[in-house]
């Protein structure tokens, strides 16, 4: 009976070492295991990380090619807007130049035609003696011309004088009053209405004075 123990003692025991072995081996089996996994994990995220990385370059790469693109045509626009600013300028400054000429041309004809304008007045004033002024009334938009002759300035008398009114808008002479009074009055009215023509009327008038003030003279 006491072989029958121990040998059972034994057996339990032998199969108790065979267990612990067993689990070792298990063991270190699963811990090399884990080793590996591990190992491969911390491989992947080491490329994942690395693929991240160049896809983070690569991003920043075509977003800068973007952004350059961007600027490409924006600096373009600007120098087709200055272009075309400097020809509008361009044309500008022509056109004032153009503007300036013109108007220092015109300035002279003006002054040119005012000093012969003067000249004129001083040479009628001299051998015609005749002596004249333009006013405006206040209430019509009309002028009033008086013109005495054989005076060089103007006499208190009036005496061979006319006066006229012109008319800005029309440009339509009427005759207001001949002092003295001639018989041709009435034609020279006629005349002024039909053709409007004042030196024809002047002349006439200054003719008909002539006449009469050498018939006094006489």
């Amino acid at each position: 009976m006491q072989n029958i123990i121990m040998s059972v003692i034994e057996n339990t025991s032998d199969y108790l070492i065979n267990l612990n072995a067993i689990q070792e081996d298990a063991l270190l089996s699963f811990e090399s295991c884990l080793n590996s996994i591990s190992e491969r994990v911390l491989h992947l995220l080491h490329q994942d990380s690395l693929g991240l990385h160049l896809n983070s370059k690569e991003n920043q790469l075509s977003k800068n090619e973007e952004d350059l693109h961007s600027l490409i045509e924006i600096n373009q626009k600007l120098r087709h807007d200055i272009e075309f600013k400097i020809k509008d300028l361009k044309i500008q400054q022509t056109q004032y130049d153009n503007f300036k000429q013109e108007q220092k041309i015109l300035s002279n004809e003006i002054k040119e035609t005012h000093e012969a304008y003067l000249r004129a007045k001083k040479y009628l004033k001299k051998h015609l003696k005749f002596f004249f002024t333009i006013s405006e009334t206040n209430d019509t938009a009309d002028q009033v011309i008086f013109v005495q002759f054989f005076t060089e300035a103007r006499k208190e008398s009036e005496c061979y004088s006319v006066k006229l009114s012109r008319n800005i808008k029309s440009q339509k002479y009427t005759l207001l009053n001949i002092n003295p009074e001639l018989k041709i009055s009435k034609d020279i009215q006629r005349l002024l209405q039909e053709d409007n023509c004042v030196p024809g009327v002047l002349s006439c008038i200054r003719e008909a004075f002539r006449v009469l003030k050498d018939d006094k003279g006489k």
